[in-house]
């Protein structure tokens, strides 16, 4: 009796644990596209209805409803699965006309039935030019030359420019990044021609933000360099905020005459008559790209760039400082 008893409530278990397959059902559909020519379509299936379904895309450029049989059949139809878990689904389309928007549904089918998503997914193709034949496209937002339309015609980014990359760069001096004036003023050329602190010099802030290197302008207060004996073109970026009159551009500690850089007073960068000087004032000067007569020129008052070719040889070991004459200040 008591054996029947346990067998009848047994299968009276099993009777109600017995599973009904109802229709799938959808959550929203959603689109990207990674490309100019491509786009992933893609849904979500938040119930199987206790079976797996076969899952496919219906897309087109007209809506066809949620009908499971439309009057007029989608213009194309992709299986996704045919055993499709709860979760996420997509497939990857190519856009057949990038003026178009493109509609699209998923329609899922177990043994409980079928059901189209009534969510409707809507593409929009967004070109990055409106040119058919773009053969590429590149942006430059992040650290890499990747091509976007599509072409595939990726690229290697890097800096535009780097001082050991340039030929015969013989002494780059850059104070933008530093924080405090050390002894020693690191040559980023790469020949390690490093700038020697003499006196007090001093990291100040631009206008930009940037550091600058400041002088006073008091006796034996500059950065010493090794000697260098052929100087064809100098880059300065620098303003001048004294009123002294003999601020040199450049200048050497060596005995002789090697003031190549002498000025004319406060009034012109170079001097118009000295013999040293001829090599420099003879050349092209230049502030902020114009050429300038350095003879008749001062140093600039505001942040500017000078440049400067020589038609010969000139000699500098520091800047600045002459024959300790004392200078101006200057950034």
């Amino acid at each position: 009796m008591i054996k029947s008893t346990s067998l009848f409530l047994f299968l009276l278990t099993g009777m109600l644990s017995a599973q009904t397959i109802v229709p799938a059902g959808f959550g929203a559909m959603s689109v990207t596209q990674p490309s100019r020519e491509t786009a992933v379509l893609s849904g979500i299936l938040q119930s199987t209805g206790g079976q797996n379904p076969t899952v496919k895309i219906r897309w087109g450029d007209e809506d066809r409803g949620s009908a499971v049989t439309p009057s007029t059949a989608w213009d194309n139809e992709v299986t996704i699965s045919t055993n499709q878990a709860a979760g996420t689904f997509s497939t990857t389309i190519t856009i057949p006309n990038l003026d178009k928007v493109y509609y699209f549904r998923a329609i899922a089918s177990n043994s409980g039935g079928t059901v189209v998503s009534r969510s409707l997914g809507v593409l929009l193709p967004s070109a990055p030019v409106g040119v058919a034949n773009l053969q590429g496209r590149w942006d430059f937002d992040s650290e890499n030359a990747n091509d976007s339309s599509g072409s595939g015609r990726h690229g290697t980014a890097k800096k535009l420019f780097s001082p050991t990359e340039v030929s015969n760069m013989n002494l780059w001096l850059d104070a933008s990044s530093l924080t405090t004036a050390s002894d020693t003023w690191n040559d980023a050329s790469g020949n390690a021609n490093h700038a020697i602190k003499n006196g007090s010099p001093s990291i100040a802030s631009a206008s930009n933000g940037l550091s600058v290197m400041r002088y006073s302008g008091t006796t034996g207060e500059y950065h010493s360099f090794p000697s260098m004996t052929d100087i064809r073109t100098v880059f300065w970026v620098l303003k001048k905020t004294g009123s002294n009159a003999n601020m040199i551009m450049l200048g050497d500690s060596a005995s002789g005459n090697t003031y190549n850089f002498h000025p004319n007073g406060s009034n012109a960068m170079w001097h118009p008559s000295l013999g040293p000087v001829a090599n420099v004032r003879g050349g092209t000067t230049k502030i902020n790209g114009s050429t300038v007569d350095g003879t008749s020129t001062g140093i600039p008052t505001t942040f500017s760039v000078v440049s400067l070719k020589t038609t010969g040889n000139v000699t500098a070991s520091n800047f600045s400082n002459d024959r300790e004459i004392v200078q101006s200040g200057v950034n």
